[in-house]
């Protein structure tokens, strides 16, 4: 027997979108940012008149850039120190699938590669925070394809990543 205790369908909501936004804005900037405020609202499901509520909001406590003529916010210091230089990526990964424009991570050429007509998104390989090749555990055995040459230890260090994971996942 179902209890009536938590009963959600009659609930109602406490709080407006309006005052939620901003705590949604910020929650998503701190994650996923640097991004676009296209980014956000293609994340948060908004259609483009909900998209507009987001231009309106204070973003004076947000650090910007501006890149191809987007406006990219993020919260703290623009340090791109913490970026590993190399990086096995999930399939549907974030860095991925987050934002309208993946141009920044994901050079064009290479889409069809990642992101298949099915809507699959494969497994990438990112070095220095740019899709540089798929990456999968094929027959048990670690599969590694670079779109472009990459130095012996950028490879070599791809291929134990990818073993590693093959082991872990046993």
């Amino acid at each position: 027997m179902v209890s009536r205790d938590f009963d959600l369908i009659g609930a109602e909501p406490t709080q407006t979108v309006d005052e939620v936004l901003p705590e949604l804005l910020h929650k998503y900037i701190a994650v996923y940012g640097p991004a676009t405020l296209a980014d956000a609202a293609w994340f948060l499901g908004f259609w483009k008149d909900e998209a507009k509520k987001l231009r309106s909001l204070p973003l004076d406590n947000f650090s910007c850039f501006e890149l191809h003529g987007n406006r990219y916010y993020y919260i703290g210091d623009d340090d791109t120190a913490d970026i590993p230089e190399l990086t096995l990526l999930s399939g549907f990964d974030p860095l991925l699938v987050s934002y309208t424009n993946r141009s920044a991570v994901l050079p064009a050429e290479y889409k069809s590669k990642v992101i298949l007509k099915s809507g699959i998104c494969n497994p990438t390989i990112a070095v220095n925070g740019r899709v540089a090749g798929v990456w999968n555990i094929k027959k048990g055995e670690p599969v590694i394809e670079f779109f472009a040459a990459q130095p012996k230890r950028i490879k070599t260090a791809a291929a134990e990543m990818a073993d590693f994971i093959r082991w872990r996942a046993r």
